[in-house]
């Protein structure tokens, strides 16, 4: 009897930790944990005002999204973009010293590259008011004249950092390439 009712629990358990496999194009994916809520530009943007006290920046930054993929889990508000084209090979090193370059004054800012999944992602992190915000940038292994690139941004309160740095690390380890 306890073996059945552990093994119930169990299975509770997995399909309760399932997360749900997000589209962002017919060459990319991501996975997202179950309790991903997703939103329309309005939504996000009340929840960006009603969160973050109505921060201009970050009130701006929501605004200015383009993209069908906004989702919110727990308190951070994330956004995903896609596009193809072609880039140099060095493309993502160039990005990093640009970032570096028009951040450099900014003692919050941080930037790095990292490999996961054989796939090299830049990220970088910096703190306006108190709105902490992580952003990325990947892309596709295949040749650089025809390349899929994932990038995104997760906005928190500085507050919720641990929380913010979680979700990005299981976003990123989730980013899949199929082409």
């Amino acid at each position: 009897m306890k073996k059945i009712i552990l093994l119930i629990i169990c299975v509770i358990y997995s399909l309760t930790s399932i997360g749900q496999q997000i589209a962002l194009s017919n060459t990319t994916s991501i996975d997202l944990p179950t309790r991903a809520e997703k939103l329309n530009k309005q939504q996000a943007i009340s929840f960006a005002g009603n969160r973050f006290n109505n921060n201009k920046i970050a009130l701006n930054t929501v605004n200015f999204f383009n993209t069908p993929h906004i989702y919110k889990i727990d308190n951070v508000l994330i956004s995903l973009f896609t596009t193809t084209g072609s880039v140099e090979e060095d493309h993502l090193m160039k990005l990093k010293r640009g970032s570096d370059e028009t951040s450099k004054k900014d003692k919050s800012y941080s930037s790095s590259i990292k490999v996961i999944n054989n796939t090299r992602i830049l990220v970088t992190n910096d703190i306006v008011g108190n709105v902490e915000y992580y952003r990325f940038f990947c892309f596709s292994n295949t040749n650089t004249s025809n390349v899929t690139a994932i990038s995104g941004c997760l906005q928190f309160d500085k507050t919720d950092h641990d929380n913010g740095t979680n979700i990005l690390n299981d976003i990123l380890n989730s980013i899949k390439f199929t082409k």
